[in-house]
C-alpha cells in the first residue's frame, strides 16, 4: 500500500481545533510539531537539570527546528520524505505543524479533498471570530506529498529488538538475529510487523499493558483485549498461557495487521481476533478474567458500562492510553461503574488504571 504524508501548518492555538476537524474526518492518528514545546523544556531547564541544548533545536544559528523529531503512534521518528527528520519551525515562535497518512487511492484523494475544504471552512469560522476574538490559527496551509520507497523503511531503523518486560522481548518481524543477544531463560519472544497499526511496544501505553499482563495473569486465565491494534497483548497474552484469548479490533487495516501477527508467532489459533465495534459485540462476547483497554479517554467513558458487563467478577481492567492529567477523572468514572482501583503507574505524561471487579 502506498500512503500520502500531509502537513497542515498552523499554530499553537490551531493544534486542537485542527485536531478535532481531522478527528471527525476519521483521521485518529497525527504527529505534531509544536514550538511551545520545545520553549517549554527551554523554561523548564532549572527544574529538569539540563544544561545543553544543540545550536539546532533553539534556532541561533538559523537551523530553525530541523534537529528535532516527530513521533508517531508508537513512539518511531516520522522521517520525512526525503530521510531528514523535523520541520522548519521556529522554537521561538508560536508555529506548529500537524502532519498525518492517508491511503494514496482514489478514496485517500477524496478524504484529502474534504479535509482542505474543512481547512477552508475553518480558517473561515477563525476569521469570523467564531473562535473568540484574536484567536490566530496561521495559514491553515496543507501540503501533501507521496511517501517514497525511501521513506517506508526509514523508520524501520528506530524499531529494534528490546526488553519491554521482566520476561517479554519484542523484535521486529525483520529481526536477524539481534533479539537473541537480549534473551534469557524463560522469556517470551514476540515478533511484531505494525505496517499501520497501533503497538510495536516501545510506547508507554502499550508497555505497561505488557508488563500488567505479565504480572497479572495466570496459566488457563480468559483475556478480552479491545482495539487490539497490531496484536501484541493478544500475543503476549497467548504466550503467556492464557486459556482464551479475543482481540476485538475495529479498524479493518489494524485488524489484517494483527492477523498477520498472529500467524509471525504462531498463535492464531490460540486467539479468537475479531473485526467489530465492541458496542455491538459486548453481549455476544461472555465474560473475561483480564480485560484490557489500551484506548483513549474518550472511548473508554463511552464504553465504560460494557467493560464492566465483559469483566468476570474477581477479575481485571486494565486500561491506559490515558493522560496522566486525566487520573481523577477516569477514577471517578469506572468507580462509578463499580470498578475499584487497585493500582495506578504513570511512565511520562502516560497513564494505566487497573481495577478489579467484585
Amino acid at each position: 500500500m502506498d500512503y500520502i504524508e500531509t502537513k497542515i501548518y498552523t499554530t499553537t492555538a490551531g493544534v486542537e481545533p485542527v485536531c478535532a476537524m481531522l478527528a471527525r474526518h476519521g483521521v485518529d492518528e497525527v504527529s505534531v510539531e509544536d514550538s511551545a514545546d520545545l520553549q517549554a523544556i527551554i523554561d523548564a531547564k532549572d527544574w529538569l537539570g539540563w544544561d545543553y541544548v544543540s545550536d539546532e533545536l533553539t534556532g541561533e544559528q538559523g537551523a530553525g527546528f530541523g534537529g528535532a523529531q516527530s513521533t508517531g503512534q508508537d513512539g518511531a521518528p516520522c522521517a520525512e520524505p526525503d530521510g531528514e527528520q523535523g520541520v522548519d519551525i521556529d522554537p521561538l515562535s508560536n508555529e506548529a505543524v500537524i502532519a498525518f497518512y492517508t491511503e494514496d487511492t482514489d478514496a485517500g484523494g477524496e478524504l484529502l479533498s474534504q479535509i482542505k475544504i474543512a481547512l477552508m471552512s475553518l480558517k473561515g469560522d477563525e476569521q469570523y471570530g467564531h473562535y473568540g476574538e484574536g484567536a490566530d490559527f496561521g495559514r491553515l496551509y496543507a501540503e501533501s506529498e507521496p511517501l517514497t520507497d525511501e521513506w517506508k523503511n526509514n523508520w524501520k531503523e528506530s524499531f529494534r529488538a528490546f526488553r519491554a518486560s521482566e520476561r517479554i522481548v519484542i523484535k521486529p518481524s525483520w529481526d536477524e538475529g539481534e533479539a537473541d543477544a537480549l534473551v534469557r531463560g524463560g522469556d517470551i519472544v514476540i515478533a511484531i510487523d505494525p505496517g499501520m497499526a497501533f503497538g510495536t511496544g516501545t510506547h508507554e501505553t502499550t508497555a505497561m499493558c505488557l508488563a500488567e499482563l505479565e504480572r497479572t495473569l495466570r496459566p488457563s486465565m480468559s483475556v478480552l483485549d479491545i482495539g487490539a491494534g497490531s496484536g501484541i497483548l493478544s500475543i503476549a497474552a497467548a504466550m503467556l498461557g492464557a486459556g482464551r484469548v479475543t482481540a476485538v479490533e475495529y479498524d479493518a487495516d489494524a485488524a489484517a495487521s494483527a492477523a498477520g501477527n498472529l500467524a509471525l508467532n504462531g498463535v492464531e489459533g490460540r486467539v479468537e481476533l475479531i473485526e467489530g465495534d465492541i458496542r455491538e459485540l459486548a453481549e455476544k462476547l461472555g465474560r473475561y478474567d483480564i480485560v484490557a483497554a489500551n484506548l483513549a479517554s474518550g472511548l473508554v467513558k463511552q464504553i465504560t458500562g460494557l467493560l464492566r458487563e465483559v469483566t468476570a467478577g474477581g477479575g481485571r481492567l486494565i486500561v491506559s492510553g490515558l493522560l496522566d492529567r486525566e487520573e481523577q477523572d477516569m477514577r471517578g468514572v469506572l468507580e462509578s461503574a463499580g470498578f475499584i482501583v487497585s493500582r495506578v503507574e504513570t511512565r511520562g505524561e502516560w497513564l494505566l488504571i487497573c481495577v478489579d471487579f467484585s
